[in-house]
């Protein structure tokens, strides 16, 4: 379905051109892209339609009772059409309890009618859902000891942890040595003194 060109050329001009539309006619043809659509109450729900037919179709919405619906402020109604090719629109504005349930789109021309269904149902408020307390992985990620851990054992891999091994500074090994030096050397001093007072009496 669509133009074609036909073009004839030997080289001389002008070249040759005849165009000529074709035209399929067929009975519509419906497809949805989402049969399932959900919605809070007080939100707007949009379902879509897409149908294909030639001669052109009549396009509308009915609901489960089979009326047909009109655009109005509660619903808004929109069709987009390409020769062939039509895309309808419906928009429940504000949507109550009573709005859920199926709707259908139906397209219908000279050589038959068709039609497809959507289901609108209910989401709940994501509010309602309780969820999981995050106190204890948080003090985790921070350091902090989480209030449920047990103190003993907290206390006894302190203890198991042996102290430093204190090592003496250069200075502190210097001192040392030099006191050693000078303790010696007063002992030296003091018997040598003894021996001198010694040899002093001898020979007196």
């Amino acid at each position: 379905m669509g133009t074609y060109l036909c073009i004839a050329n030997n080289g001389i001009p002008p070249t040759a051109v005849k165009k000529t539309m074709l035209h399929v006619h067929f009975p519509p043809m419906i497809s949805i892209p989402n049969q399932l659509i959900g919605a809070s109450i007080g939100e707007d729900a949009t379902l879509d339609c897409n149908t294909e037919a030639y001669p052109m179709s009549i396009n509308y919405w009915t609901k489960e009772n089979s009326m047909m619906i009109v655009s109005n402020s509660k619903y808004i109604t929109s069709i987009q059409d390409n020769t062939y090719k039509v895309h309808m629109k419906l928009t429940i504005v504000s949507v109550r309890p009573e709005d859920y349930g199926t709707y259908k789109c139906s397209a219908r021309n000279s050589l038959g009618t068709t039609d497809g269904s959507i289901r609108l149902y209910q989401i709940h408020d994501s509010q309602h859902f309780i969820n999981e307390p995050t106190t204890a992985r948080t003090e985790a990620v921070k350091g902090k000891v989480p209030p449920m851990q047990d103190e003993s054992l907290t206390k006894e891999l302190e203890d198991d942890v042996e102290p430093p091994i204190q090592r003496p500074s250069v200075s502190e090994g210097a001192s040392s040595t030099a006191n050693w030096f000078q303790i010696n050397g007063v002992v030296s001093s003091g018997f040598f003194c003894l021996v001198f007072m010694i040899l002093r009496l001898s020979v007196s």
